[in-house]
């Protein structure tokens, strides 16, 4: 899938490895790709299944 933080337009895609809610849970290396700094938390984000 593909996460695109809205309020930076940073995105990364990523493989889904288990359902888990209504919440995505990202690796440390993808959080880093698309957060902004000194936030650890996406509050807008756009999700996007590919491929």
């Amino acid at each position: 899938m593909k996460v695109t933080n809205l309020d930076n337009n940073k995105s990364t895609t990523v493989e889904v490895t288990s359902v888990s809610g209504s919440c995505v849970l990202l690796n440390d290396a993808a959080f880093e790709q698309v957060r902004e700094p000194g936030k650890f938390l996406i509050r807008r984000a756009v999700i996007e299944k590919v491929g």
